[in-house]
């Protein structure tokens, strides 16, 4: 009988620790709602940087030292900042004068205690007193007219330290974590004609910051760049670009592969469409044109042919959607650096 309340304690006592589990504590959750990871590159329609808007610059911005004093409904569209401060995007809290700098050439600033970032460390930590800073942020922008009507729109976060949730018009849009990586969300669904409001939670630490132990200074905060970027209902999400010899064992001639990833939406499949892509060299001659057929390669009805031909049972998959020779290319080296285009 005894056994049997001893388990059924057992039993009661683990929701409620499941219920107290940060995502910024939790090793299982590294992301809500984020973009896979892809190359860093901006779309545009018709010139460099029609396709994208900088949500740099001034945010109301309040800081505190532990999580329990932040303000919990902070994100709704109507909550009042107008007594916050006026804070700089991007930029560090510490050298701000929000919280104390830390230096460590190895180890951590707080308790180790994995996956835990907020156990009681020594008296002389700096984390003692500033547990787990969090620093909230507001401000409103403006949709770029037409936007609304069509197409895909993605946030994109080029560095938060160490871990973030982000609200468009007071609905939660997503979850990241990783201090030096880009996070990118969809947001299509949350934005409205006009202006809109989004707020953002900061947490100085998080179960990542014990992959970010290195001879450096812990800083908090929106360390680089934030945009949106709007892409039409099919593009170019991800790209892998690849050179191999012409034949083997000789290095005169190469073969460019080109292997693109396409997202779609709204029932698009890439029907009459043609990917291009177009090499040129230092002085921006072009080199080379290669070409593919986006509704090809995309092969939405997942084709035996195709899937066969892409990924055999056995062996690699096959690179190089799109491929051209290059003739006799120009070399790469430290002392003579040539980049093509």
């Amino acid at each position: 009988m005894k056994i049997y309340t001893l388990l059924l304690g057992a039993l009661f006592v683990s929701p409620t620790q499941a219920q107290t589990m940060h995502d910024w504590e939790n090793h299982h959750v590294l992301q809500i709602n984020r973009e896979p990871a892809r190359a860093a590159f901006t779309p545009f329609s018709v010139q460099k940087g029609d396709g994208s808007i900088s949500l740099d610059g001034t945010w109301k911005f309040r800081w505190t030292p532990v999580p329990n004093e932040r303000v919990v409904n902070f994100y709704q569209i109507n909550f009042d900042d107008k007594d916050w401060t006026n804070f700089p995007v991007p930029a560090n809290w510490e050298v701000n004068g929000y919280g104390i700098p830390i230096y460590v050439s190895a180890g951590y600033p707080f308790k180790i205690d994995p996956p835990r970032v907020m156990g009681e460390p020594k008296t002389d930590y700096t984390t003692y007193k500033e547990r787990n800073p969090v620093g909230q942020y507001r401000r409103t922008f403006v949709l770029p007219t037409g936007w609304e009507v069509n197409g895909q729109t993605f946030l994109r976060f080029e560095g938060v330290m160490s871990a973030f949730y982000v609200w468009i018009n007071g609905e939660r849009v997503g979850y990241s974590q990783g201090s030096m990586e880009p996070s990118e969300f969809n947001a299509t669904k949350y934005l409205k004609s006009g202006e809109n409001q989004i707020s953002l939670e900061v947490y100085r630490y998080s179960d990542g910051s014990y992959l970010e132990d290195q001879d450096f200074w812990r800083f908090g905060g929106i360390h680089r760049s934030i945009h949106l970027i709007h892409t039409p209902d099919i593009h170019v999400r991800d790209y892998a670009i690849r050179t191999l010899p012409a034949s083997v064992g000789d290095y005169k001639d190469f073969i460019l592969q080109i292997d693109p990833q396409f997202s779609v939406y709204r029932g698009m499949t890439g029907k009459g469409y043609v990917l291009q892509g177009v090499l040129k060299d230092a002085s921006g001659k072009e080199v080379a044109t290669l070409k593919g057929d986006v509704e090809d390669i995309l092969d939405l009805e997942h084709k035996a042919s195709r899937m066969n031909e892409w990924y055999p049972q056995r062996g690699p998959r096959k690179m190089g959607r799109l491929s051209a020779i290059i003739k006799s290319p120009e070399r790469w080296t430290a002392e003579t650096p040539y980049l093509y285009k």
